[in-house]
């Protein structure tokens, strides 16, 4: 669904549903709204004890908020480089577990006091 699509005022509930929050989110980012004078916080107007959304005042909000961090491709790290070879360094092996771990699960061998 598009923002052109939407009504012209909306609840903070269908607000929510369009931005893909949860509600009490929504709620929490309005009362935000009101305490910081339309500095921060999800836009709205309250008439009477009714919150609503202007769907002009949410496209802006929509053009303000900087691009996801999700968008930018992630570059993969560079493999760690050996100076002398400049060849990448193995990667350690993992030490076998010594068999004195075993000994509890070995019915032949005696217990360790």
């Amino acid at each position: 669904m598009s923002i052109d699509e939407l009504p012209d005022l909306l609840t903070v509930s269908e607000a929510a549903e369009f931005l893909r929050i949860g509600r009490s989110l929504a709620y929490d980012q309005a009362r935000r709204w009101l305490a910081t004078g339309g500095r921060e916080g999800l836009p709205v107007v309250q008439l009477g004890r009714r919150l609503l959304v202007p769907k002009r005042q949410l496209a802006r909000f929509l053009d303000a908020v900087p691009a996801p961090l999700a968008a930018v491709p992630a570059v993969p790290p560079a493999p760690a480089l050996d100076p002398a070879t400049s060849q990448p360094r193995p990667r350690p092996r993992r030490s076998s577990v010594p068999s004195t771990q075993y000994s509890l699960l070995d019915p032949d061998q005696p217990a360790s006091a």
